[in-house]
């Protein structure tokens, strides 16, 4: 695990609780005016003009702690554009892109994202951005924790920032993870 993934994974668990402006991927436009200098940093998620989604916040978690730039959250929404529903392959290269399918012989002992992973959950209807969270890595018991924000909203909405296990977010009806080491610590 990475120097970076560490210290997101702190700044993320100092942001259980906090709120956010939540909005789905298509309406939230506080990243989106951030890059394109509408609105400063400490504005972004602080109102429903420059609401987030969950991906955003992780973004947002990378560009506090000065990991990525401007520029680059700009190409990350291109690529996540021109991959329609594999949006997540936007974040990452390829060969760090695993699936973990229900029901699969190595689903839940294999392969485990890491401190520091972004982790996708796919459904029918979101693709792999279904809902995007950031890996802790295993707790004492062995699952997965993760901080999500924005799980399981549907309408534009202030809500908080969770601390969670794969399994429990998995079986609100997704259909498979995947995980990745992000761009900016590759």
């Amino acid at each position: 695990m990475s120097t970076k993934g560490n210290q997101l994974a702190l700044d993320a668990i100092a942001e259980v609780g906090n709120e956010y402006y939540w909005e789905p991927f298509l309406m939230a436009t506080g990243i989106s005016n951030w890059y394109e200098g509408t609105c400063r940093l400490d504005e972004v998620g602080k109102s429903q003009e420059n609401s987030i989604c969950c991906f955003d916040f992780i973004l947002l978690l990378a560009v506090k702690r000065g990991y990525v730039t401007k520029q680059s959250v700009k190409e990350l929404y291109g690529r996540i554009a021109g991959w329609g529903g594999a949006g997540a392959q936007g974040f990452g290269p390829d060969s760090s892109l695993w699936k973990d399918w229900p029901g699969f012989i190595f689903s839940s002992t294999y392969w485990r994202p890491p401190k520091g992973d972004v982790v996708f959950f796919e459904s029918g209807t979101g693709g792999d951005l279904n809902h995007v969270v950031f890996s802790l890595g295993p707790n004492t018991n062995d699952a997965i924790e993760v901080v999500s924000f924005g799980e399981e909203l549907e309408k534009p909405t202030k809500a908080a920032v969770t601390r969670k296990t794969i399994a429990q977010l998995r079986q609100e009806g997704h259909t498979a993870v995947k995980f990745l080491k992000p761009f900016w610590d590759n």
